[in-house]
């Protein structure tokens, strides 16, 4: 029975949320709305929607839900938000579940540094990228570091030292902390290396050259040499790079790719008329229209913490009107949107569009092994379903001290990263591996789906008394889940071996064989998880049984210290008065805080 048009009428005129429910609860559709009522009575005019799947959609709808907002922006928000969670089979979505770094420069500050952050904020700095991978991004932070000696310790860091650090002396930095450097001189500097990063090598040379031929015939040689040395390597990376055109400005250029309900989008960012980046995700675009998918992409896509250009140029003609109000963001900032037929624009979204389709065709092929390893994981380790999600778990301690445990999870064969936890052992004294385990397991399966959805498979580090421990944890609860362990063989020649519940040898596969190598994957995974979360968490406990023997701290006082030093170190150099009025205590008795910390430090 389709929902009762009187609900309609009862829905509220304010922005917010709103979830066409079937009769079996499952979301159908969500939308945002700047007016509840207007935007979902919409849905009853025949036609009015212009979406050929929508009036299937409200037939096929026997509930609707409502969730009234503060704002536009919060309602978009929100629907991002839930239609990743419910993928409901009449949105468009996009699965992405990689973080995108920027690089920020407070202008505003006297020496500033450059960070990396995961957020844009409209706060007046400087935003260089944005940029798709970490581990290129860290990459590109450290030649600039080389090339041109910039401050990189923190504000608080940089507020309280008092003779430069060992950056200073590695000729990294030039030590504004301590007054060596101007701001003048750091300005210049900065600003090289800024055009660095934005692509404007051709500036950053011509300055190199003239500050090395000032530097000549001043007879500072050694500065001279340096300025040559970074101008080799800049015209190196110049080399490398190609510009599109001096004069488009910068833009996100979207390539759609399309396999019936399944697709990809490419994005490639224009930066300073230089390509410097894409990214590409899947999507679920169902039997939405082309434009369509365009349409709720770009609206997924770009939220308040967004880096948003000057344009975005789409693959095909869109109303304009429509899409800014669909993505609000998009309208705040007067963005200009672009569908071209001819010229640089147009080769840019070609290419945007061949990097779709390879990236989808690359994920099929990944995809299509990955399901023939399901299917022999499926048979040789006897799994009552298809292995598609794994949860993996690790214990780890130093003789039973620190204790903690680790969980890592594939999906599909790759791992989901923000969905990894790590928890410290409660209830566990001394070493108990088999214990430990039970306690991780059970505190997962506690936290339901807000962990997420149940795996396929628990996969433990460990044999056969863990698989036992897990085992019972399950049973109390009622929960219905395959479990294997893997782990090596005590003599260490054996190499690894598969347990599996109601077998009572473990499973031998040969070295090579492919379930075996994905198991030992997910294992190593999961351990080096836990392992580095053991170590941290190591180091604080002998940090917080050093500061034992110092009258006075107690716990509330030790988080405080936690909170603000990352290191001894840091908690050594750190003026006294700063310290005592953090831990409100007396400055001398901060003073002999700070050199308590520092003599045990050096010991």
């Amino acid at each position: 029975m389709p929902v009762d048009p009187s609900v309609f009428d009862s829905l509220p005129e304010k922005p917010g949320v709103y979830i066409f429910r079937d009769s079996r609860g499952r979301a159908l559709y969500v939308g945002k709305a700047k007016n509840l009522r207007n935007r979902v009575r919409s849905y009853l005019r025949p036609g009015s929607d212009g979406r050929e799947r929508i009036p299937r959609m409200v037939e096929e709808a026997v509930d609707l839900e409502w969730v009234i907002t503060e704002s536009e922006n919060e309602a978009l928000l929100l629907e991002n938000n839930l239609i990743k969670k419910h993928r409901p089979p009449y949105n468009v979505y996009y699965r992405d579940d990689k973080d995108y770094l920027c690089i920020r420069v407070d202008l505003k500050k006297d020496f500033p540094r450059l960070e990396l952050v995961r957020k844009v904020k409209r706060d007046g700095a400087l935003y260089i990228g944005p940029f798709s991978s970490a581990k290129k991004v860290r990459n590109l932070l450290n030649l600039t570091g080389k090339l041109f000696p910039l401050r990189t310790c923190t504000d608080k860091s940089f507020r309280t030292r008092n003779r430069p650090c060992t950056q200073y002396q590695i000729k990294r930095c030039l030590a504004p902390c301590v007054g060596y450097v101007g701001k003048e001189e750091y300005g210049k500097i900065l600003r090289d290396a800024v055009d660095f990063l934005q692509g404007d090598l051709k500036r950053v040379v011509r300055e190199l050259e003239r500050e090395m031929k000032r530097a000549s015939r001043e007879l500072k040689f050694e500065d001279a040499a340096r300025l040559r040395d970074t101008i080799r390597v800049v015209e190196s990376v110049r080399e490398r790079q190609s510009v599109v055109s001096a004069l488009l400005p910068d833009g996100d250029y979207f390539g759609v790719y399309r396999e019936g309900e399944r697709g990809a989008v490419s994005v490639l960012y224009l930066r300073r008329s230089r390509v410097i980046d894409a990214r590409s995700f899947l999507i679920h675009a169902g039997e939405a229209s082309d434009e369509e998918v365009v349409l709720s992409v770009i609206a997924q896509y770009y939220t308040e913490d967004s880096y948003i250009p000057d344009e975005v140029v789409v693959p095909l003609p869109l109303p304009e009107a429509l899409l800014l109000e669909e993505a609000p963001h998009l309208r705040d900032r007067r963005v200009s949107v672009k569908h071209p037929i001819r010229g640089k624009r147009k080769d840019l979204l070609r290419l945007a569009g061949e990097n779709a389709r390879e990236y989808f065709r690359a994920r099929r092929r990944r995809e299509v092994e990955y399901e023939d390893l399901m299917n022999l994981m499926h048979a040789r380790l006897r799994l009552s379903r298809l292995p598609f999600r794994v949860e993996c778990f690790d214990i780890s301690h130093h003789g039973g001290r620190s204790p903690v445990g680790a969980m890592v999870v594939f999906e599909g064969g790759i791992p989901v990263k923000n969905q990894y936890r790590k928890f410290r052992i409660r209830t566990v004294r001394g070493v108990d591996d088999y214990a430990m385990m039970a306690e991780v397991v059970a505190r997962r399966v506690e936290r339901g789906e807000e962990f997420g959805p149940l795996p396929d498979v628990f996969l433990l580090d460990g044999g056969k008394g863990h698989i036992s421990a897990v085992s019972r944890v399950l049973k109390e609860r009622g929960i219905k889940v395959d479990i294997v362990a893997i782990a090596k063989e005590r003599d260490g020649a054996g190499g690894d071996r598969i347990y599996i519940p109601g077998r009572k040898n473990p499973l031998s596969l040969p070295s090579g064989d492919p379930v075996l190598n994905y198991l030992m994957r997910i294992r190593d995974e999961a351990h080096r998880f836990a392992v580095t979360f053991q170590r941290k968490s190591e180091g604080r406990e002998a940090v917080s049984s050093l500061l034992d023997g110092f009258p006075g701290i107690g716990p509330k006082r030790k988080e405080a210290i936690f909170r603000s030093y990352s290191s001894l170190s840091d908690l050594a150099r750190e003026d006294p008065s700063r310290l005592a009025r953090l831990l409100r205590i007396p400055v001398t008795r901060a003073e002999d805080l700070i050199d308590y910390v520092s003599a045990h430090r050096e010991e």
